[in-house]
């Protein structure tokens, strides 16, 4: 996957600047555990992001807060 400006996809650990690469990486998202870093989302962005993540583990799924701009993400498998 191309790497946008502003948009880290390392391994595991996706670094997301706001909703709309959300929406850009979300279909390679098909891991079961991956580290998303919202260091330099503004707030807003945050909570968009983090309600996407909210709403995408809510069955299966964990949100784990790493620190304050980094949560662990984990989907269990269907």
């Amino acid at each position: 996957m191309p790497c946008k400006k502003g948009m880290l996809v390392n391994m595991n650990n996706i670094k997301i600047n706001n909703f709309v690469e959300l929406e850009n990486i979300r279909e390679s998202l098909n891991e079961s555990k991956f580290i998303i870093d919202l260091e330099d989302a503004e707030i807003t962005e945050r909570k968009r992001i983090m309600d996407f993540f909210t709403g995408m583990t809510y069955l299966k799924g964990s949100i784990k807060k790493i620190n304050i701009n980094e949560f662990e993400i984990s989907i269990l498998d269907k």
